[in-house]
């Protein structure tokens, strides 16, 4: 989902996503309660919002609008590929049933970005992609926490830029909300 000009919670839905690590546990204590966390990270986000996009490629902005301005447009999802490098601080518990705190953040690169609008009508269905979007932010920093038992956590994650450079664009930063599942 995402903050800023759009209210959070109000997407269609499902707006599904993924993220995918493959991180390295430095011991920072003995006892292995505290540590330190760094890895690669691959993932995908698919926000379903239903909203009309405008590109002014004059001035490089990205507007959303409300269908009702624009016309009747279908699905439209934000859709976009990216890697990281996730670093993060890990408190956990004695024991194999521990109880964990990861407090950590992210840097990484948006690798695509298109906007899919779908329109279905009785006589046809049209899907089209975008990839033009003129004030793109590809640069991702944000902060995330994981709350957990053994190997399983919720999460959440808030990327502190926003989606769209320009100041005159809409305002969106992406936030994250999930489950996590450890293998080791």
């Amino acid at each position: 989902d995402w903050a800023g000009d759009r209210t959070p919670f109000k997407v269609q839905g499902p707006s599904m996503g993924m993220n995918v690590s493959f991180m390295f546990d430095i011991p920072m204590n003995k006892k292995g309660t505290v540590s330190f966390g760094v890895g690669p990270q691959y993932g995908f986000y698919n926000i379903r919002h239903d909203l009309a996009y405008a590109f002014n490629f004059d001035q490089d902005f990205t507007t959303l609008d409300t269908p009702e301005n624009v016309g009747a447009i279908g699905h439209v999802s934000a859709v976009g590929n990216f890697i990281q490098v996730p670093f993060e601080f890990r408190f956990r518990t004695k024991g194999w049933s521990h109880f964990k705190v990861h407090l950590g953040g992210k840097i990484g690169y948006l690798a695509a970005f298109n906007h899919k609008s779908k329109m279905v009508t009785d006589e046809y269905t049209m899907v089209r992609k975008d990839f033009s979007t003129p004030d793109l932010n590809r640069l991702l920093y944000s902060a995330h926490i994981r709350i957990g038992i053994r190997n399983w956590a919720l999460y959440a994650s808030y990327n502190f830029n926003p989606m769209f450079k320009n100041e005159q664009s809409t305002q969106l930063n992406q936030f994250q909300m999930g489950l996590t599942i450890s293998l080791y």
